[in-house]
């Protein structure tokens, strides 16, 4: 069987959950700041350009200047921001990563990973967290209470909560940024169609939207891509479980293997995905945990007289 449920909660497992937490919230809080200045402020500036479009005497000589300048200097800012964020977002993921090899025995992969956090990266981060939160949040991360089935099959179990935890989060924000980048592109073809302003107006509003465009291929393609390929990938991780419920039978090695490359590909999924905004996820979070406690419910019932091959 397996000691997962008190593993997780050992001191120093708390702490490395404390740390990515601290720095998913930095990771939050810069996306909030990339989103209010790189989308919101443009998106709102051109919808006020197109109803000053219709007043050419409001329309101020500098207007145009000013918008185009903003613009190039977000462009840049932003670019170095979401630059920043991306190695904040890997050495959180490298620490989940050193939570779950830990609790799984697996060994580190530092071809995949890259070097293995040691505690200089994660005990600051971990004390400011539980300085300003305490503990409580970060206990019981995979199992509310233990589950009697083998380690290899349970690893299996907690990796298929890891991909299908917040998918369903970044596929609304992705809608959502989606909605915002098409209000955007009407705002333009009205300007370049009922109103026919100046070239030089267009291009002014170009530069005005560009950061926009650049969130959007950043934010959304990353996380399209990251939640796609989780999709896929607790798919099979299902049905590697259908099948050993169905058989009644499981071949450990074989098994052990298959989580090996299914953390590799969940840690380039940390790594690459932008986690939802902290209030998504409280509001979330009671109905995913239920969720997730009847699905562990039904393998372990279904898998109560499981015998590896040998």
């Amino acid at each position: 069987m397996n000691n997962y449920f008190e593993n997780q909660n050992h001191p120093e497992m708390i702490k490395l959950q404390a740390a990515q937490r601290e720095l998913y919230s930095l990771v939050k809080k810069y996306l909030a700041y990339s989103f209010l200045f790189a989308v919101l402020v443009p998106t709102v500036a051109s919808v006020l350009y197109l109803i000053l479009s219709f007043f050419p005497n409001y329309t101020f000589p500098w207007l145009k200047t000013a918008l185009t300048v903003y613009g190039f200097i977000m462009l840049f800012i932003n670019n170095l921001l979401l630059n920043h964020i991306s190695s904040i977002k890997k050495r959180a993921a490298r620490i989940q990563e050193e939570f779950d090899t830990r609790l799984f025995a697996m060994e580190w992969n530092d071809v995949v990973a890259g070097k293995r956090p040691g505690p200089h990266e994660w005990i600051e981060p971990a004390d400011k967290h539980l300085k300003k939160n305490g503990s409580a949040a970060l206990t019981d991360w995979y199992l509310n209470y233990s589950i009697a089935l083998p380690s290899s099959v349970m690893t299996l179990l907690c990796q298929s909560k890891n991909l299908g935890w917040d998918a369903r989060l970044k596929k609304i924000i992705s809608d959502f940024l989606s909605i915002i980048l098409v209000i955007n592109g009407i705002v333009l073809l009205i300007l370049s169609i009922i109103i026919n302003p100046p070239a030089a107006n267009i291009f002014s509003l170009i530069a005005l939207l560009a950061p926009v465009y650049q969130f959007y291929y950043r934010y959304v393609n990353e996380n399209k891509k990251s939640v796609a390929r989780a999709d896929e990938l607790r798919e099979k991780v299902e049905s590697q479980l259908d099948k050993i419920t169905e058989t009644g039978f499981f071949d450990e090695a074989s098994l052990k293997r298959l989580s090996r490359n299914i953390q590799d590909q969940i840690f380039i999924y940390r790594s690459s995905g932008n986690p939802a905004p902290d209030r998504m996820h409280r509001y979330n979070r009671m109905r995913d945990e239920e969720r997730y406690d009847r699905i562990f419910d039904t393998y372990s019932e279904r898998m109560k007289l499981l015998e590896p091959l040998i």
